[in-house]
């Protein structure tokens, strides 16, 4: 995917990249007020993301290639879905707090 230069309140379109140094922080937020934060030497792609007319959260997922995020989903209504993938396993969530870690010697 692209590469994604950073920035508060910047876009993030699917296929999109966020990377994180050692030192660096960030969130995505989307607008349903779901939260991801990315500790430092993380990066992810935001592989889909789909929304209702109304602005609720439809489906999203996200590939977590290295380092630790840590999400607050809201609660998704009507067979609404968010993933996030990584070398080894996929989490799926209906609205609840969870932060995946990478097996670093699985890979």
């Amino acid at each position: 995917g692209a590469g994604f230069p950073g920035g508060t309140g910047a876009v993030v379109e699917p296929g999109g990249t966020i990377s994180t140094d050692l030192k660096g922080r960030a969130a995505l937020q989307l607008p349903d007020g779901t939260l991801t934060r990315l500790a430092g030497g993380t990066t992810i792609s935001l592989t889909s993301a789909h929304f209702a007319k109304s602005g609720n959260l439809h489906d999203i997922s996200i590939f977590q290639k290295v380092g630790r995020t840590f999400t607050n989903v809201q609660h998704l209504v009507g067979g609404a879905t968010f993933k996030v993938g990584g070398q080894s396993a996929t989490a799926s969530v209906r609205g609840t707090k969870f932060g995946p870690m990478p097996c670093e010697s699985c890979v």
